[in-house]
């Protein structure tokens, strides 16, 4: 039987390392959030949460689409003859 899954959205699974100071302020982080919902989060889940936060930041558009809107909106101007 397969496992039902968690997400709505498909997901790979990644494997990375991280400095031990950064995987502190991930921990803070879940104690921060179980103390406002009661909920504690998984490293995990807190990763996802906070890149997420990061890559939704002004500058840093979070799909394609983004990028093709902006590109449309933003049309170079006709350049002038000199006649």
């Amino acid at each position: 039987m397969p496992r039902p899954k968690k997400y709505a959205e498909d997901m790979t699974p990644l494997g990375f390392r991280l400095p031990n100071q950064l995987i502190a302020r991930i921990d803070a982080f879940c104690e921060r959030a179980t103390g406002l919902s009661g909920f504690q989060p998984s490293r995990s889940d807190a990763i996802r949460v906070l890149l997420e936060r990061g890559l939704t930041i002004e500058g840093f558009p979070h799909s394609a689409e983004t990028e093709a809107s902006k590109a449309k909106a933003v049309k170079p101007k006709a350049k002038r003859s000199k006649t």
